[in-house]
């Protein structure tokens, strides 16, 4: 894939999207649940619309629009929108093949997905933006292997949501001069530089413990190596930044559980 590709592709949010469903697989199959494929899709679906959606807000709300992701939401606005209808509609008609206790959970879903697109400027000018988004994404991904499996395994929603939040603070991090730019409140512009890195350091090392603390299978090396380049990513700050390194990888971290296909 060339550079420009991928970076359209990360424009998009395909990376995230591709995450989510190697993730869904994955914890499938350390919970021993299969679900069926439309699921996959739908939560495919979803989270792009989200991304989507929250990115075209975002783009207009902007008073610079810095960022090129934000600069090709704006261009292909009318195109993208199209897009998201289309898939919503998609979406509906697909709820039709999947069983009542799937469909009452992602309705569920839906419904923290859409408090989030209503109340998104409230919750960042009090610094919960990102905890509220790491809660749906886990959600997101979880929700269903645990109601196929018909049980709720916390060691597993804790890490991968203080993973997930780890991944969505730090790019707060090394985004804040673009969110000042752009008139936008993150937790990175909530909190002071010093608070704020205190608690970067506390969810990856809160992390790393719960990860030390399980057996180390599949998923607890999943979480402990994801802590860990999260750790490498946030320590070295400045070659971090270069090419907006820290998004590649941190977001790559979630397509890691690709390699264990080949195990």
């Amino acid at each position: 894939m060339s550079p420009s590709l991928y970076r359209k592709a990360q424009y998009l949010s395909l990376d995230i999207v591709l995450g989510a469903v190697i993730l869904l697989r994955f914890f499938s199959n350390t919970l021993v649940v299969n679900p069926p494929i439309v699921v996959y899709f739908l939560l495919g679906s979803s989270v792009w619309i989200v991304y989507t959606i929250d990115h075209i807000r975002d783009a207009k709300k902007a008073k610079i629009c810095s960022r090129h992701r934000y600069q090709f939401h704006l261009r292909n606005e009318k195109n993208l929108r199209i897009i998201v209808l289309v898939f919503i509609v998609v979406c509906i008609g697909m709820t039709f093949y999947i069983r009542l206790s799937i469909l009452i959970s992602g309705m569920l879903l839906v419904g923290f997905s859409g408090i989030y697109l209503l109340v998104q400027d409230i919750l960042a000018k009090n610094g919960l933006k990102e905890f509220y988004v790491a809660l749906i994404y886990t959600l997101g991904i979880l929700i269903v292997p645990f109601v196929l499996k018909g049980l709720f395994e916390l060691k597993i929603f804790i890490s991968l949501f203080l993973l997930s939040y780890a991944n969505l603070i730090i790019f707060s991090w090394f985004e804040k001069g673009e969110d000042i730019s752009d008139g936008f409140t993150s937790l990175a512009t909530y909190v002071s530089g010093s608070v704020l890195q205190k608690i970067i350091l506390g969810i990856i090392s809160l992390g790393i413990s719960i990860s030390i603390s399980t057996d180390l299978t599949k998923t607890g090396i999943f979480f402990l190596a994801g802590f860990f380049v999260y750790a490498a990513l946030f320590l070295q700050d400045k070659w971090s930044c270069r090419n907006d390194r820290f998004r590649t990888i941190g977001d790559g971290i979630f397509l890691m559980p690709i390699l264990y296909e080949w195990l």
